[in-house]
């Protein structure tokens, strides 16, 4: 996650500096106000930027299985009477993983100080969600953090579920594309070159396609590091791209509307909607404040453009169905049992209820995908496959044509 410092004077006039992570340079600017801090100056680590060349390398985040293990034992231990640092000081021992140790000394460290622990989240806002910082806030406030840390650790199961759920219906099809393209290059690479010389020595007019496949061989066995090197570049532009609000804009548009996939990608969102809204509503966060958390949960510009406009209707006096209608992009039974709720009193548990239909849609929606793409990458593979083979067989019945001849 970006890093950004910052200049800013509460409204006492003390002059803070420091560094805050944040999504974005909007996220950190919404962090320093919610801490009643006037900004004066704030801006990107360029130094940082420049450093994460590689990301997969900086392991930041914590696993939502990690988190959900997390925030239910400290739940427990909190229950059973064992103070906040007392349960992070047993967790970081009982714990084997590297970074929630070293995570758990810090928030230690931070509460001996004085500070609370939504304040010891935040400080780690680039591991921890910032759902889960305002979960501990409003825990803190109302005195039930242990409830908070309870919900939250079924809310990270749940997240967790989702997400191999999602990686589950794609394995396999990943696999026969991987074998598919390593089969494929294993001709390219080893077979067609035999067979190329095999045929210049027997100095054949070879057909159109067998000339055409050759060619492509010997550009990919030619060109391979330059071919290499221009797929690392696309890569890194594409990223950049999506790292800028337009590009990013362009892309979440664009996955919404891609057949089959944009459907499944929709469904993932609309139950991270109401689930997180459920779960932030029962942990007793107003309806805009706990909307504007889960406008920046759901990782898609589309459906944030969408609750954010929601979020202004309802600043203005209407209801919350109303503005969820007009979006577009929610479907009529989400906006339908959002108006009952919010008729009966029920919101969060008309949202727990959609959810919970959403996450069968979810993994009904992924086995079909699952079984949709297997066949297809399979009929792919053998097309690839079956013409590699015809490029190799039309010179072999051409001299079989020309002895037979004779």
């Amino acid at each position: 996650m970006p890093e950004f410092f910052y200049k800013a004077r509460n409204y006492s006039g003390q002059l803070f500096t420091g560094s805050i992570n944040a999504d974005s340079i909007k996220q950190a600017a919404f962090k320093l106000r919610n801490k009643n801090l006037i900004i004066i100056h704030l801006e990107e680590n360029k130094q940082q930027k420049k450093e994460l060349i590689l990301p997969g390398f900086l392991g930041q985040k914590i696993s939502r299985r990690d988190l959900s293990i997390f925030c239910s034992q400290l739940s427990l231990m909190i229950q059973s009477g064992i103070p906040l640092i007392s349960a992070l000081k047993v967790f970081e021992d009982q714990t084997n993983k590297k970074k929630l140790k070293e995570v758990a000394a810090k928030l230690c460290q931070s509460l001996e100080v004085g500070e609370s622990f939504s304040e010891a989240l935040d400080k780690h806002s680039s591991i921890f969600p910032f759902v889960l910082i305002k979960m501990a806030a409003a825990g803190e406030a109302a005195g039930v953090l242990d409830s908070i840390l309870e919900r939250m650790g079924d809310y990270f199961e749940w997240e967790h579920s989702i997400r191999e759920k999602a990686k589950s219906s794609l394995t396999y099809p990943m696999v026969v594309l991987c074998v598919a393209v390593l089969a494929v290059a294993f001709v390219v690479v080893f077979i067609l070159p035999v067979f190329e010389r095999i045929l210049n020595q027997m100095q054949l007019e070879l057909p159109l396609m067998t000339r055409i496949i050759l060619g492509v061989s010997d550009f990919l066995r030619h060109f391979w590091l330059l071919i290499f090197l221009g797929a690392v570049c696309i890569f890194y532009l594409a990223k950049y791209m999506l790292s800028k609000e337009k590009g990013r804009n362009l892309w979440d548009g664009w996955i919404l509307k891609f057949p089959l996939i944009g459907v499944f990608i929709s469904k993932i969102i609309i139950s991270r909607f109401c689930r997180t809204l459920a779960v932030l509503l029962r942990g007793g966060l107003p309806i805009l404040e706990a909307l504007e958390v889960v406008e920046k949960t759901l990782g898609n510009s589309v459906f944030e453009k969408n609750i954010y406009q929601v979020r202004q209707n309802i600043k203005e006096g209407e209801n919350m169905a109303e503005p969820l209608k007009a979006s577009g992009v929610f479907p009529t039974m989400v906006v339908e049992m959002v108006s009952v709720g919010e008729e009966t009193g029920t919101i969060d548990l008309m949202l727990e209820k959609v959810g919970s239909f959403f996450d069968a849609e979810v993994e009904e929606t992924a086995r079909r995908l699952s079984t949709l793409i297997e066949p297809v990458l399979i009929i792919i593979m053998g097309l690839l496959v079956g013409l590699l083979l015809i490029s190799i067989l039309l010179p072999i019945f051409k001299v079989i044509g020309t002895i037979d001849d004779f």
